[in-house]
């Protein structure tokens, strides 16, 4: 058997099929089985996986047609998923892995077309939204950070709304929320802000800096 559902129990647990929570069939360790309806108890587990004492394998595999493990419970109880990604919608919320080695965490963040971005990390409600494949060792850090870069490198977009304008540019740090309206091939500057868009430092790529700038 190459597909399908394979159950093994161990010790003196019962297999128990059911809905909701009502069991239809129950298997017991002897391999007796009862049919029918009994009403399980609102404290009951709905599934339990339990491994053989001393067992050092994947408590639980989960594999595509061909038999190649996708991720994968281990013997910890750790869950791992080296080529997959985990979602979860409900609230907003969405973690990616295996984009090389970029990690998104939040609503919107990140490209899905940015398969081979490496190095970027993005943390928030559209935080690098728009990065495309070409754009690596980005980092964003809130809400719509850095949400306009496209291919640009080594950028650090700090704050909700920060680094907005920035698409090719390269080698930014924003610091500050609100910093939009920035030129899109801002390369080499460092911005600090007050969070109402208002610069009170900035060092451009030549170096000059300056301080209280509105």
């Amino acid at each position: 058997q190459t597909a399908g559902i394979k159950i093994f129990t161990y010790d003196s647990y019962p297999i128990t099929l059911g809905t909701g929570n009502v069991a239809r069939i129950v298997v017991g360790d002897t391999g007796s089985t009862t049919i029918g309806s009994s009403t399980l108890g609102t404290s009951v587990v709905p599934l339990t996986v339990t491994p053989g004492t001393g067992s050092t394998a994947n408590i639980q595999n989960w594999t595509n047609s061909a038999g190649t493990v996708l991720s994968y419970v281990d013997s910890a109880g750790s869950i791992n998923i080296p080529t997959g990604q985990v979602y979860y919608l409900g609230g907003n919320v969405v973690l990616r892995g295996a984009f090389a080695t970029s990690t998104w965490f939040g609503g919107r963040a990140g490209n899905t077309a940015a398969v081979s971005s490496s190095l970027t990390t993005g943390f928030g409600d559209g935080a690098l939204i728009s990065n495309a494949s070409t754009g690596d060792a980005n980092a964003a850090f809130g809400a719509n950070a850095c949400a306009n870069v496209t291919g640009g490198d080594a950028n650090t977009c700090i704050g909700y709304n920060s680094g907005l304008g920035i698409t090719t540019g390269n080698y930014n740090t924003i610091i500050g929320a609100n910093t939009t309206g920035l030129s899109s091939t801002l390369s080499n500057t460092v911005i600090l802000a007050d969070g109402l868009r208002f610069v009170r430092f900035k060092s451009d790529s030549t170096g000059a800096a300056t301080i209280g700038t509105s």
